[in-house]
């Protein structure tokens, strides 16, 4: 097998890009969510500079809920914290943070208590499954990301924490640019027909995914949004979490290979990929296992 691997850069990355481009590494892949719109314009210059043949896709924030903090902070379980949160979450609602890392309740006149010890980062993704969103379709910085993405010519645009196919329709208004629609919520699912018929690539997120619609489900909706690429003949890539145990165990391995073989187009890695030149050995190691098949 070859399945093509998706890497997600960050700064740290950038000195090595030739060496992962070799590694592995067929699309670059940038987050909006972190970083300047300057940043992410100086990258796309120094990717098309330093690999002129990869492709790049950049990801708008998108509806994801972030955590505005700029420092760290250190919780301990039980402790009541008061954060920047939006004020349209209802009280004693469960939110869960980092990808099931961390959760809390909120008790609207004092903060959120935390049920376990731990770290909250800055703008650390934050998830209320079962409370629908609120805001508008594009955020102000979804706007300045596809402006870049349009005025950079980048190959795919990541659209996250969609909801129906309208956003995907906004955004096609706006800018030529193939769309990677990301699964992240049970609405999604419910519309993945629809999704998958106007985007042009699907991406099966396997972190919100297990958050918003359960841990235990989550193998069956891979297996179930894999399919539904097929059947419309589009790329459904595979991503988070494919080698968070390093070294890889049997069934790291076996995780990795069963999704090429339910039909990944691509793999994504993105926090499973270690900062600076310990995500060359990573991308070796995801392209020996992909080789195995």
């Amino acid at each position: 097998m070859n399945t093509p691997i998706i890497a997600t850069l960050r700064p740290s990355h950038l000195p090595y890009l030739k060496e992962l481009k070799k590694a592995g590494m067929t699309i670059a892949r940038l987050n909006g969510s972190y970083g300047t719109t300057k940043w992410h314009n100086q990258t796309i210059d120094l990717i098309r500079k330093e690999i002129p043949e990869t492709s790049i896709l950049l990801d708008i924030p998108g509806r994801k809920l972030r955590l505005p903090i700029t420092e760290i902070i250190h919780v301990k379980k039980n402790q009541v914290i008061n954060l920047p949160i939006p004020n349209w979450i209802p009280d004693q609602t469960h939110i869960i943070f980092d990808d099931g890392k961390l959760s809390g309740i909120l008790r609207k006149k004092i903060g959120i208590q935390f049920e376990q010890d731990g770290q909250l980062h800055p703008q650390i993704g934050m998830n209320i499954p079962g409370v629908p969103l609120q805001g508008p379709l594009l955020t102000a910085k979804d706007h300045e990301i596809i402006t870049l993405a349009r005025e950079k010519s980048v190959n795919w645009i990541g659209i996250s924490f969609i909801d129906d196919p309208d956003v995907i329709h906004t955004i096609k208004s706006l800018c030529n640019i193939p769309c990677a629609a990301k699964i992240e919520t049970s609405q999604a699912l419910c519309h993945l027909e629809e999704i998958t018929k106007i985007s042009e690539m699907v991406i099966v997120a396997r972190g919100d995914l297990s958050v918003e619609c359960g841990l235990f489900n989550v193998i069956k909706h891979q297996k179930q949004i894999l399919k539904t690429c097929q059947q419309f003949k589009k790329p459904g890539v595979v991503a988070t979490g494919l080698l968070s145990l390093y070294p890889p165990e049997q069934s790291t391995i076996a995780d990795i290979q069963n999704a090429i073989l339910d039909g990944a187009s691509y793999l994504l890695v993105s926090s499973d990929l270690p900062e600076g030149k310990e995500a060359i050995t990573r991308l070796q190691t995801l392209r020996k296992i992909i080789k195995a098949l």
